[in-house]
């Protein structure tokens, strides 16, 4: 799925392309609802944040990108850094999410911390 694609989905959508990906080696999970699959998928990207958030945060490319307020070139490159974390997961849903959690929001502790 290209970067405009996903880019026009809901939450809910990206939540369940992510748990279609996250849950594809569980045996139960051709019996789940789309429902059930979001909310599932909900949970591992909570369970994840913490990770991704170090991720992302921790980068001076991101922070600079921030503040420069390139949007397109920010989600490029936090799928670049969460890429590696992601075993069989496609980062771009990751980085839509986060995305719109909003990079500050996400990063303003870490970049008080470091100012």
């Amino acid at each position: 799925m290209t970067n405009t694609a996903l880019e026009n989905l809901t939450d809910d959508e990206l939540y369940l392309i992510l748990g279609n990906e996250v849950l594809q080696a569980d045996e139960h999970f051709k019996a789940l609802s789309p429902k059930q699959i979001i909310e599932k998928a909900k949970v591992w990207f909570q369970l994840n944040l913490p990770k991704f958030q170090q991720s992302v945060c921790s980068s001076t490319a991101i922070r600079a990108l921030y503040e420069k307020q390139e949007n397109a070139t920010i989600v490029a490159g936090t799928v670049d850094l969460i890429a590696g974390a992601l075993t069989g997961i496609a980062p771009a849903s990751v980085a839509y999410l986060l995305y719109r959690k909003g990079i500050y929001v996400l990063c303003q502790t870490h970049w008080a911390q470091r100012s």
